[in-house]
């Protein structure tokens, strides 16, 4: 219930990176409507004289939310909305430009493997409400993620549904595990263990006490 979309930075354009030897090169960068004011840090590679937008993936109903945006905040007069052909695409621009430490602004979402590896800032919105999302002019609203099971699951299943009824997570332990995955080619098999391992305390408030020893113990024999 965590989860977010919109216009993202790396965090070292607006507060720089000093560690890497980066100056911050928008300070005052914010809120969507402040990228009018940065069109000439951006730059579109083959339109120098305007700044690069990234938008979403063509045919993806967001992008038409985006396209909205773009122009509800007079971004088109300084700026080109570049759409990425894939997902590929724009998480390759992405991750280019932050190795790089160049500046870059675009669509993006969380959780991904994005939202994990990389240290990005979602640019402030107007408050959501529906009619202004689809209009362009708000923020997104979270997108709720239940977990659901068919009416005889409960009694053919009863530990599985407890443990269902007590699984929670989050965007960032979700962007963290994607991030392992695509760092170290990870199975999810592979990926689950590692996670486990590393965060403990989800065994406890997921499993019962003898469910969760009996968990530590085989993962140490992994």
């Amino acid at each position: 219930d965590d989860n977010k979309q919109g216009l993202y930075v790396p965090r070292y354009v607006i507060e720089g990176d000093p560690q890497r030897g980066i100056a911050p090169m928008a300070p005052d960068l914010h809120k969507v409507s402040d990228l009018a004011r940065y069109s000439k840090l951006f730059v579109d590679e083959e339109n120098p004289s305007k700044g690069r937008i990234y938008g979403a993936i063509p045919g993806w109903a967001v992008d038409e939310v985006m396209f909205k945006k773009y122009k509800h905040y007079g971004l088109d007069k300084n700026y080109v909305y570049f759409r990425p052909g894939s997902e590929a695409t724009l998480s390759t621009a992405f991750v280019t430009a932050y190795e790089k430490g160049l500046p870059i602004v675009g669509y993006n979402w969380e959780p991904t493997w994005i939202s994990g590896k990389l240290d990005l800032v979602l640019l402030e919105d107007a408050p959501y409400n529906q009619a202004g999302f689809e209009a362009g002019e708000t923020a997104a609203p979270s997108v709720v993620v239940m977990v659901s099971a068919n009416s005889r699951f409960p009694k053919r299943q009863p530990e599985f549904t407890e443990f269902l009824k007590k699984y929670h997570t989050s965007s960032a332990l979700t962007a963290e595990a994607l991030a392992y995955i695509a760092d170290n080619k990870a199975t999810y098999d592979q990926a689950a263990r590692w996670f486990l391992q590393k965060h403990d305390n989800l065994l406890t408030q997921w499993l019962p006490p003898d469910k969760a020893q009996t968990m530590r113990a085989a993962l140490k024999e992994q």
